[in-house]
């Protein structure tokens, strides 16, 4: 009986252990961006823009969770949320579709987010979908870029203004 409690007690122990090293492991890791869409004269035709370098703070982000880049094993992107900011009273409306790279020089771009099919009724923030694409090469550097391409469904006149908020997760190993 007294082999049974110990067995129990030290697998108690190590499931919670277990369940704490997990937590210090996987982290989250945000980046808040404001970016503009520029005027679109010609509704349906693809447009391509970079927003400007965002900067990671990686190393610091690692060591305030007890880990280094080295021993990252994974990131993937878990969300990605964008509101218009400008001008007063725009949604979302006139986009058809839009897509999210990340791009450095040294890793060329790859996509992130996206949303097909924008429905005409929408407000003012959307919620975008995630590829699922692990990006550790991207957060480890000291900078990258968020690259966008939409497609209107109807000309706009002005830039638009938009805060882009990502959530990235983080793997790490203790090894």
């Amino acid at each position: 009986m007294k082999k049974y409690l110990a067995c129990l007690l030290v697998g108690a122990l190590a499931f919670t252990g277990c369940k704490k090293l997990k937590n210090l492991l996987n982290f989250n890791i945000s980046y808040p961006d404001t970016f503009s869409v520029p005027s679109d004269p010609l509704a349906g035709i693809p447009l391509t823009f970079q927003t400007g370098n965002m900067a990671t703070n990686s190393s610091t982000e690692f060591q305030t969770y007890n880990t280094a880049s080295s021993l990252v094993k994974h990131v993937y992107l878990t969300q990605l949320s964008l509101s218009i900011l400008s001008p007063q009273g725009q949604n979302f409306s006139f986009l058809r579709s839009t897509k999210i790279f990340l791009y450095s020089p040294g890793l060329g771009s790859t996509e992130v987010a996206y949303l097909d099919s924008i429905p005409s009724n929408v407000g003012n923030q959307l919620l975008l979908k995630m590829t699922g694409t692990d990006i550790q090469n991207y957060i480890k550097l000291d900078s990258f870029a968020l690259q966008t391409t939409v497609v209107t469904s109807q000309t706009t006149s002005q830039d638009i203004t938009l805060s882009c908020n990502s959530q990235f997760q983080v793997i790490a190993s203790p090894f």
